[in-house]
């Protein structure tokens, strides 16, 4: 056992860092409306805790114990954990263990962020504004989770541990470390990188003639050699495919929306002339606002679980057949009359319209052990969203107790047109469900009511 010189239990890399920042702001010479604005900075990530969460029950200093029914009939309040267990412990270990560990790597140090853009923005009249340029960001040192034991390929020119054939029984021969499962000896590092490139545009109208308006429009690249290959269910833990090639993991990330259009709006209705006080009161004070929303899919990758990959790795993704482009991965038509086959079945190996079990290419001798499915990361994109909140509201001068009290009544209207919104289709070839939409992103409409006096 080696002892380290800190008590951070790594090297403790990144630990004093230099985050420059700056910036500037110039209006362009003979326009007096036109102004060019530009930055940099360098920004640093703290570690988050679900990282070194994940070591809190691993041997030898910590375990968990579950005791239920009669396990548990031990229990007392003076001792709740019969048989008492005495820290540290060992696992036994040998060859054919087959265990499991989670751990950080030595190097592990803060994610990195550099973020850069410049836009122009220009005033085209007194009350609008339109502001239009590029922003961008370049990340590194992003959090990896990878499998580092990924059993290697053997051959008669480089045998493994005597091993000259690749079969699915040998995995634990050709794994780089003995005892421990291929896909069970987990390595928290920094390794993983992240780009964003953006163009962004927005028009703003100051609030005159009872109008206020904000407009933005992005369109936006999102890559990452980390991001879409989760294979957990919250924000994932473990990596499928192939651990040991990052370009095998690099593509679209699961959070990009190639395009996002969002307006949002305040208008007072104009108040009609009336000779009765009833009648200006009655159809004056009447306002609508609101906040509208439309954005492109996310992409999603096809994965299945292969309990015959030679490299000793289950969690995989799906093997496409040849000729098949990724155009032609999501099926045609509404999403509405695609819900029960969002995708081309026929595109992925072994999978026919109606039926079928995904398939990977044989590489093992054993003429069972398969390769690594070829599709890649965020190939196809999930259905698109259009969302309408909107409110309506009655204002009424009351007069009292000061001149311009008031009582406002309101009604919002929370996805108004009762559009729904559906959620990604199951992507695992594995699951009976592959391909179906089984439910919404957005509640059906919601309707609330607020009334509000101001004095």
């Amino acid at each position: 056992m080696t002892q380290i010189d800190n008590n951070l239990g790594i090297r403790g890399d990144g630990q004093n860092n230099f985050g420059p920042r700056f910036g500037f702001a110039w209006e362009l010479p003979g326009t007096h409306r036109m102004v060019l604005r530009s930055g940099y900075g360098i920004y640093f990530s703290r570690y988050t805790g679900q990282i070194l969460g994940q070591l809190e029950g691993g041997p030898p200093f910590g375990v968990e114990r579950q005791l239920v029914g009669a396990a548990n009939a031990g229990a007392t309040f003076a001792n709740p954990f019969p048989p008492a267990i005495t820290l540290p412990v060992f696992p036994p270990y040998s060859p054919a263990t087959a265990a499991s560990l989670t751990a950080v790597a030595q190097g592990y140090r803060p994610p990195i962020t550099q973020q850069y853009g410049m836009n122009l923005e220009t005033a085209l009249s007194g009350k609008l504004a339109l502001d239009i340029g590029y922003v961008g960001s370049r990340g590194t040192r992003y959090t990896s989770v990878i499998s580092v034991n990924q059993a290697g390929l053997a051959s008669a020119a480089n045998p493994i541990r005597g091993q000259t054939g690749n079969t699915v029984e040998n995995i634990p021969l050709r794994v780089p470390i003995e005892g421990f499962q291929a896909s069970q000896l987990t390595m928290i590092q920094s390794t993983g990188s992240a780009w964003y490139n953006s163009l962004q545009a927005s028009l703003r109208k100051r609030f005159s003639k009872g109008l206020q308006l904000h407009a933005a429009y992005t369109f936006a690249h999102a890559l990452t050699t980390d991001g879409g290959n989760f294979n957990g269910a919250a924000a994932g833990w473990g990596t499928s495919g192939n651990q040991l090639a990052w370009h095998a993991r690099y593509g679209r990330s699961a959070f990009n929306r190639e395009q996002r259009f969002i307006v949002s709006y305040v208008y007072d209705l104009p108040a009609p002339w009336a000779s009765r006080p009833f009648t200006r009161h009655a159809l004056g004070g009447w306002s609508i606002s609101g906040i509208s929303t439309f954005q492109s899919g996310a992409p999603l990758a096809f994965y299945g679980t292969n309990a015959n990959n030679v490299f000793g790795i289950t969690d995989d993704r799906a093997q496409l057949v040849p000729d098949c482009t990724h155009s032609q991965l999501a099926s045609s038509g509404p999403v509405e009359s695609r819900l029960k086959g969002f995708f081309n079945r026929t595109c992925l190996a072994g999978l026919t319209a109606t039926g079928g079990r995904p398939v990977w290419p044989i590489l093992g001798d054993d003429g069972i052990g398969t390769a690594f499915g070829n599709s890649g990361v965020g190939i196809v994109t999930g259905p698109g969203h259009s969302n309408w909140d909107v409110g309506i509201s009655k204002r009424t001068a009351v007069g009292w107790p000061a001149e311009a009290s008031t009582i406002e009544f309101r009604v919002e209207l929370f996805n108004a047109f009762n559009h729904p919104q559906f959620g990604d289709p199951v992507t695992s070839v594995s699951s009976a469900s592959f391909g179906q939409i089984l439910g919404t992103s957005v509640n059906p409409r919601i309707v609330q009511f607020a009334l509000k006096y101001s004095y």
